[in-house]
């Protein structure tokens, strides 16, 4: 071998052929590292830092470069020796993505003039002083290693005697931050540990952290940055679970947020389907897209109309909708059973000036109080309570003086335009 070993190549055991040669349309697999870790001289790393080790992607061993010709993607004719340095882009050849990291390769060379040894590196990076296989005249010869590349998986080849030179795949190394998987697949991790879940993510990092990020920049619709899917038919199982321990204000299990300031988007989107309703209690009750509870959990008693938000506690508050001064609230809608819209309700209108605002009829069971708070003691608030009755009314009161036995009193003109006037009463 030329040189010491460094990291920069994982090498693997020489394969040494037989003279009658390699049959170009059966290329054998070869064993590769299930996982790799780039060398501190990678992609701008220092001695000091400490990287996770990326997993292997496997692919069916594929030929990238025969410079024979023979049908390879990439060919290109004999390596001449010396200063013959080639680079070659591997980004969507045999499956290998742009975002591969590094690349499991099986490098052959056949027919060589003189002896000589061969190199690789990722394209833009140091020239290593350590190289792949070493060879004799007239020699074939194979060793597979695991190679970094640069952009778009590009590496760089190097033989130092007259040789062609055959260059397999049987898979790459994958970071997990770029997204292109070969043809687009997904990425899976399938786990079965009770109490913990099959991906795990933990930052430390003081602000603005996440455990988790997840991110969707396609042009399609319904795409989701994280999609939590729960697929049991049975027990009190959830497709995405926040869990919050802070006790400083405005933390949150789940925080929804929408940045764009145009669009009817939203920042939590809740969608139910079930038309169930009816139960002993609020958990096995009412269906709702969004559930909220309050701190002392599941109440006794529950309403049994399937909801868009349910929000049910015992003293505390379930759902809370803060808005700014162009928003409302809370805001719920109803629709029959075609789609057309039959009535809105509002919780917080800050536009008019309302804490509950109905476009339609307001009802309600039990008393309407009027609450005022007392003006000398603190301690007492003074509660009026509306009047009840079989019809809606209107009023206004107004005072004259008699003149000639008469006495006028000017109709407001708001009170003439809600008020029928065959109804009135003086």
């Amino acid at each position: 071998m030329r040189g010491g070993l460094e990291k920069t190549l994982v090498l693997l055991p020489v394969l040494v052929f037989m003279a009658s040669g390699l049959v170009a349309e059966s290329i054998k697999n070869w064993p590769a590292p299930a996982i790799w870790s780039p060398p501190k001289s990678h992609s701008g790393l220092t001695a000091m830092d400490v990287t996770n080790p990326m997993p292997f992607i496997g692919l069916a061993p594929c030929r990238i470069v025969d410079t024979r010709g023979n049908g390879a993607p990439i060919t290109g004719g004999i390596f001449t020796g010396g200063s013959d340095v080639r680079s070659y882009a591997l980004s969507g050849i045999c499956g290998i993505p742009g975002s591969a990291q590094a690349v499991s390769l099986n490098f052959t060379v056949t027919g060589p003039t003189a002896p000589g040894f061969l190199t690789a590196w990722p394209t833009g990076g140091a020239v290593p002083p350590v190289s792949i296989l070493n060879f004799a005249a007239g020699q074939q010869i194979a060793n597979a290693a695991v190679v970094p590349t640069g952009g778009s998986a590009s590496i760089t080849v190097n033989v130092s005697a007259p040789t062609h030179v055959i260059v397999d795949t049987n898979g790459y190394y994958y970071n997990g931050t770029s997204v292109p998987l070969p043809g687009g697949e997904s990425f899976w991790i399938s786990g079965s540990t009770a109490g913990a879940g099959a991906i795990n993510g933990v930052n430390h990092m003081s602000s603005a952290s996440y455990g988790v990020l997840g991110i969707t920049d396609g042009p399609g619709n319904f795409g989701a940055g994280v999609l939590g899917e729960q697929d049991s038919l049975t027990g009190e199982n959830y497709g995405v679970w926040g869990f919050n321990s802070s006790s400083t204000k405005a933390a949150a299990g789940v925080y929804g947020y929408v940045g764009a300031t145009t669009g009817v988007i939203y920042g939590v989107f809740g969608h139910g389907r079930s038309t169930t309703g009816g139960g002993p209690n609020i958990f096995n009750g009412a269906a709702a897209g969004v559930l909220g509870l309050g701190p002392s959990g599941f109440p006794n008693g529950s309403s049994n109309q399937p909801a868009g938000v349910l929000g049910a506690s015992k003293g505390n508050i379930a759902v809370q909708g803060d808005a700014g001064p162009l928003g409302v609230g809370v805001r719920g809608e109803s629709f029959d059973s075609v789609g057309n819209f039959i009535n809105l309700g509002i919780l917080g209108f800050p536009g008019s000036g309302y804490g509950v605002y109905s476009n339609s009829n307001y009802g309600g069971v039990g008393a309407k109080y009027f609450v005022e708070p007392h003006p000398t003691d603190p301690s007492k608030i003074i509660r009026f309570v509306a009047l009840e009755g079989n019809e809606s009314g209107t009023y206004f009161r107004g005072s004259a003086q008699t003149v000639d036995g008469a006495a006028v009193i000017p109709v407001p003109e708001e009170f003439r335009m809600v008020t029928d006037d065959e109804g009135l009463t003086v």
